[in-house]
């Protein structure tokens, strides 16, 4: 995927919220995806060093590969893994296949800059950059969640990620943003499923991305649980057991009539009123992200 002039901005956000870059990982080698100009604006925007030889480094040094960034925003240590090293990856593993453990613990953030989607194994993918995180540190995740169909395997929605980084596994999410990919679109912090008590769908018309950042704040062990979809959950734990559905033909027809109309009703609801349910979906506020 690359950083553009968004992602820039929000790792700027992640920095902020107290994110270490000091040992950082990133899954794929990340490019800049930005012109000369912009990234100078973006770069003055995000109080970053010596803007004009980071500029020289990025475009005339180091061939748009993200390295000279994330050391203006505080790295040490910039490791990028791949599958291949046709991009000069400096660790060359399958993400598909368990890590070897003297990967485990090392860094203060891993960077998924739209990598894990075009990973098959994803269980295992997650599972791997999970475990290179320190207690800590954290695993910064962007990837496409609306209207990305065929870019890679798949799209993640927001349950998938609050699911995957809780407590049981040893995370906290710390901020999940969601923003559509157009010009001047508006930021959402989105709501956890199972705190809200519902699903938590995102009806968009343009490529949508969700960002992850969240926090390792302890070592367990991973998926020792398999995660469950919070909705389901629920369901399950209810004492009452739930009687079969009656098919749709062989139900009256007036509440046959009766449940189509309503479904009719909450399709127009959502189109109308609520693209960005506010109970699920809250715009932020932070300095202009372009």
């Amino acid at each position: 995927m690359g950083l553009d002039r968004r992602i820039i901005r929000v790792l700027d956000h992640a920095r902020a919220c107290g994110v270490d870059f000091d040992r950082t990982a990133m899954i794929g080698r990340q490019q800049v995806h930005v012109s000369r100009d912009a990234f100078r604006e973006t770069a003055i925007e995000c109080a970053l060093p010596n803007v004009d030889r980071l500029v020289e480094e990025i475009y005339d040094e180091a061939g748009l590969y993200a390295e000279p960034l994330l050391r203006a925003m505080g790295a040490s240590v910039v490791d990028s893994v791949d599958a291949s090293d046709y991009e000069d990856a400096n660790i060359v593993v399958d993400m598909n296949q368990p890590i070897d453990a003297s990967l485990h613990n090392q860094y203060t953030l891993v960077l998924d800059g739209g990598s894990l989607e075009h990973i098959f194994n994803f269980p295992t993918a997650i599972k791997n950059c999970m475990q290179m995180v320190q207690v800590g540190g954290h695993l910064f995740s962007i990837n496409g969640t609306n209207n990305f169909s065929g870019h890679g395997f798949y799209q993640f929605s927001p349950e998938l990620m609050f699911r995957v980084l809780s407590p049981e596994n040893g995370f906290e999410v710390t901020e999940m943003l969601l923003w559509e990919r157009t010009k001047g679109s508006t930021v959402y912090r989105v709501r956890d499923p199972k705190v809200v008590g519902g699903r938590v769908m995102p009806q968009t018309k343009s490529e949508t991305f969700l960002t992850v950042i969240a926090k390792r704040t302890h070592e367990a062990e991973i998926f020792a649980r398999t995660p469950q979809q919070s909705d389901y959950v629920v369901d399950w734990n209810e004492s009452a057991h739930r009687a079969p559905s009656v098919p749709m033909d062989q139900q009256p027809i007036l509440k046959r009539f009766g449940q189509r109309a309503e479904a009719k009703v909450r399709s127009v609801r959502r189109r109308l009123f609520s693209r960005y349910r506010p109970e699920h979906f809250e715009p932020i506020q932070w300095r202009k992200i372009a």
